[in-house]
């Protein structure tokens, strides 16, 4: 007599197998979620320094020259005279002090605008406009001729009524999920048309 069917052993080989298979495919629609995941935030992240930078690089296009508001750059943080422009239907020009530096305790990049009336009463670091959240570290240097020898070079620091010729910024920001911060840099040329000597308002 002829059967029909499968034995209980052929019907074990054949679960066994289909469990073997879906696990090794849910493994591989996992570990391609975790990589979709990430670079969708990676993605995002990218997306938010290149406002951030495109901010940053917009004020320091607009550097004026002004001996009461000197170009000041350290590592961390860079400041300079500027001028500001309200939302009005008839833009009003002010000539601002606008400083950037980062804040470690929120982890953000600040932007700070005070006007040139009570520039001496305050620090860059007494506002924050954030420009870039997750920010873990920002270096600024500053590229300028050396008074004795001439010849142009990166510097640390920076604090003369003449802005650089130009100036570099280095970002890391944090990724939870990787091992490695994200880094992003940019320089950017100071227009030296645009470095006529502003008066006292």
């Amino acid at each position: 007599m002829k059967r029909h069917g499968f034995t209980l052993v052929e019907l074990l080989v054949v679960c066994a197998l289909l469990t073997f298979v879906t696990a090794t495919a849910s493994g591989f629609g996992a570990g391609a979620l975790r990589v979709w995941e990430r670079l969708e935030r990676y993605g995002d992240e990218a997306q938010r320094s290149l406002v951030g930078l495109k901010r940053v690089r917009v004020d320091l296009e607009r550097v004026r020259r002004f001996q009461m508001i000197p170009f000041e750059g350290q590592y961390d943080r860079v400041s300079f005279a500027g001028v500001a422009t309200d939302d009005s239907a008839a833009p009003i020009e002010e000539l601002v002090r606008i400083g950037y530096y980062a804040n470690e305790r929120t982890q953000q990049l600040c932007r700070s605008i005070e006007p040139f009336r009570v520039v001496h009463r305050r620090r860059i670091t007494d506002s924050c406009d954030a420009v870039m959240d997750g920010v873990s570290r920002v270096r600024f240097s500053f590229l300028g001729q050396h008074p004795e020898t001439g010849t142009f070079s990166w510097h640390t620091r920076w604090s003369a009524a003449e802005p650089p010729v130009a100036v570099r910024i280095d970002l890391a920001s944090e990724d939870e999920s990787a091992a490695d911060d994200i880094r992003r840099s940019m320089m950017v040329v100071i227009p030296i048309a645009r470095l006529r000597e502003e008066k006292t308002p």
